[in-house]
């Protein structure tokens, strides 16, 4: 039985394959996955079902669970005894029309219908299902229509039950079933009163029952506290363990050997939940949460906020924040897209003040110092060469080149070292750093961070979806088919429409308001380099390349500039400039590969300390490849590797040949050797007449008939079975790796 997406899509199938016994009805079948989403209804067994005519029918169940997960081949499958169609007979009411209901209930009708189409769009099952956040997505939506979440959750077993129509689904929450099905009995709700079970026994002092402690307890506990200095930050079982040892025992003898005796004081012997609970009246929520909790965590979510982020941030360009992650996503060579080079590292720096991306790095390294630097090169200077070079010249308003900042924010990481402190004093900027686990104070980049994954990177192909994975799933790592250069567009692209359209209407000021700014970052950004900021200072390339650019060592030869990976850079001006021959032979200099174009680079000449402009000897043709920095490195030494496999492999084939030759020279020297052995002639006499041998031979080979022929050939035609041809042959049997 061939069961396709389309027709499976909302129908019902008693399923009776492993732990799926029941009846279960399909409500979600993305087109891009091998998926689909399957939604209890009931149990199989019992034949007096009224909802579902089938014989194998038990209870309906109206739960509140996120629907099961099963691949689409795996469904497609089973045979005709593990999934057969199932029929499901909705009520006749619910099918009725609004005009039905009377005035009291169409309110509610018209709130319940508003819930049922937000959850049934195709990005809210998405999102519940496929990316796994099915509570989240609930409490979203349940925040926004201001119902609680278990109402939610309701209405949505109500819809799948309903074949996912929200105007039955609204209509069955609104009307319930037909009146002759049993009603459930009401929950008797009782309130516990009393102590816990198996607590101590109270006996029959009015002063100890339920939770309550003695009297008595209750002042050797306060004495406890006010001795001890810091019991705030002591846990509740120390606590418990110091009262019991001074209070809770005493002293009832001396054995012979000095071993002292002791046994629970009943009058103060409580328990540590008695304890507990009366130590918790004492403490304040703030202790209590802080203990609890821990001080770090405390801090970011339960302590009380007095400001908000851009309280000290008044123009644009006052504070960038810095920031990298490792991209859930494989990426693969542009120049062999058959090599895996594995996940790339994003950098991102956004303006605080108006939320605009003035930078955004991919890269193969790090993240380290080297490649925060090149980050910050181009969050400080113009984008238009790598919009060029990547074919994206277009998006150039929308990422505009950021002026100097005043301070620069990061965490305690590639950015707290020697480095970072040198590259701020030489630009004059202050940096700041967050405090430990304190991904809070950067909410920004790292809110951003998560946009770049909803938006963009976990809907690639190679991207990383671990929560969704299941054992046997295809690895991810095989589907991996973007190269740095296309991962890259996709972000720009993204950061572009984030600087268009990013909602900023929480933050507009009342001159802006005023003055008609539109909303979104890249307005905030000209408007405040206008009318707040006292003159942004923008970055020469030069400086920029001097101070941000990470240096490298190069050898000067006459054939040019070569680095460690033995990349070669020239320039015509080379022909011309003094200081660089009289650098030759064996001199070195400093060159800054250009992090926007990989076949360019610049050259700081050691005596001048000019920058002069340098090309890439490019004889490999990588531009043709859309090759990254990091591409070509990466080529060039597989290519080192790939030339000492291929050193081996024809290592037989050199051996066979070389064996071959000096077969050929031992044979040729033995003939001679006999030819020459009875030669009495002085040295002279045989070195002379070359000429005229030379001659004598050449007409000796041109006389020769067909029997001479034929003797030649006989010589220089080795056997069919010579040793060297069977090696050949070996040699030659199976055909080489290409």
């Amino acid at each position: 039985m061939t069961r396709k997406r389309k027709d499976i899509i909302h129908k019902a199938f008693t399923l009776r394959a492993g732990r799926l016994n029941g009846v279960y009805r399909v409500v979600f079948a993305p087109a891009q996955l091998d998926e689909i989403y399957l939604h209890r209804i009931c149990d199989a067994a019992d034949p007096k079902g009224d909802q579902i005519q089938d014989a194998s029918v038990q209870k309906l169940y109206m739960h509140c669970r996120a629907p099961v997960r099963m691949r689409l081949s795996v469904f497609q499958a089973l045979t005709e005894e593990q999934c057969s169609p199932a029929t499901v007979t909705l009520s006749l009411r619910i099918a009725k029309p609004e005009s039905t209901l009377t005035a009291e209930q169409k309110p509610r009708y018209q709130c319940v219908k508003k819930r049922m189409e937000k959850i049934g769009r195709q990005e809210t099952l998405e999102k519940m299902l496929v990316l796994r956040h099915f509570s989240a997505t609930l409490d979203e939506i349940a925040k926004e229509h201001q119902v609680h979440r278990t109402t939610l959750a309701r209405d949505l077993a109500r819809f799948f039950y309903c074949e996912l129509d929200a105007h039955k689904a609204a209509m069955l929450a609104v009307l319930g079933h037909d009146k002759d099905e049993k009603a459930c009995a009401a929950r008797v709700l009782k309130k516990k009163q009393g102590r816990r079970r198996k607590c101590v026994v109270t006996g029959h002092d009015p002063d100890n029952q339920g939770i309550n402690i003695p009297g008595e307890a209750k002042v050797f506990i306060d004495i406890l506290l006010q001795s001890t200095g810091d019991w705030k930050s002591l846990t509740y079982a120390e606590l418990f363990r110091r009262y019991i040892k001074r209070y809770a025992t005493r002293q009832v003898g001396v054995l012979a050997d000095g071993t002292i005796q002791k046994e629970r004081n009943p009058a103060l012997d409580i328990t540590y939940g008695q304890f507990k609970h009366y130590v918790k009246k004492v403490k304040s929520k703030a202790e209590l949460d802080s203990l609890i909790l821990g001080t770090s965590k405390f801090a970011k979510d339960k302590r009380i906020l007095l400001g908000h982020s851009r309280e000290l941030i008044t123009y644009p360009g006052h504070t960038y924040i810095i920031d990298s992650t490792i991209a859930d996503v494989y990426l693969v060579c542009s120049v062999d897209r058959k090599l895996l080079i594995g996940r790339p590292v994003i950098f991102v720096v956004i303006d605080a003040f108006s939320s605009l991306i003035v930078s955004v790095h991919v890269t193969l390294e790090g993240p380290d110092m080297k490649q925060a630097k090149i980050a910050l090169y181009r969050a400080m200077t113009s984008k238009d060469k790598l919009l060029s070079n990547l074919g994206m010249s277009s998006l150039l308003p929308a990422l505009p080149a950021g002026c100097r900042p005043t301070f620069v924010f990061s965490d305690r990481g590639e950015l707290l070292s020697d480095g970072a402190r040198s590259m701020a004093e030489a630009l004059s900027i202050s940096q700041s750093l967050a405090a430990p686990y304190r991904a809070d104070w950067k909410s920004l980049v790292e809110r951003y961070f998560g946009v770049q994954n909803t938006a963009v990177i976990h809907w690639l192909p190679g991207a990383v979806r671990e929560r969704a994975r299941e054992r046997g799933d295809r690895d991810v790592r095989l589907d991996a088919v973007l190269t740095v250069n296309e991962f890259l567009r996709l972000l720009l692209s993204l950061a572009a429409e984030w600087n268009l359209t990013h909602d900023m209407t929480q933050h507009v000021s009342g001159s802006m308001l005023r003055a008609g700014i539109p909303a979104n970052p890249i307005s905030f950004w000209h408007h405040g380099l206008e009318a707040f900021h006292g003159g942004p200072k923008y970055l020469e390339r030069g400086d920029a390349v001097r101070q941000l650019l990470p240096a490298q060592d190069a050898r000067i030869t006459r054939q040019g500039v070569f680095i460690e990976e033995n990349l070669r850079f020239t320039h015509p001006w080379m022909r011309d400039d003094d200081e660089f021959y009289g650098a030759l032979p064996g001199g070195t200099a400093t060159i800054f590969p250009d992090p926007d174009d990989p076949l360019s680079a610049y050259m700081l000449a050691p005596v001048s300390n000019e920058l002069h402009s340098l090309n890439f000897v490019d004889k490999r043709r990588y531009r043709e490849d859309d090759a990254s920095t990091e591409d070509i490195r990466m080529c060039e030494e597989y290519l080192d590797l790939l030339r000492g496999d291929e050193r081996e492999k024809n290592k037989p084939i050199v051996d066979t040949l070389q064996g071959q030759r000096d077969d050929i020279v031992k044979e040729a020297a033995k003939k001679t050797g006999e030819a020459q052995a009875n030669d009495a002639r002085p040295k002279s006499q045989r070195t002379a007449n070359q000429r005229a041998n030379r001659a004598a031979s050449i007409r000796a080979e041109q006389s020769g008939g067909a029997a001479d022929e034929k003797r030649r050939d006989e010589v220089l035609r080795p056997p069919v079975d010579d040793a060297w041809t069977k090696a050949m042959d070996e040699a030659f049997a199976e055909p080489r790796e290409s």
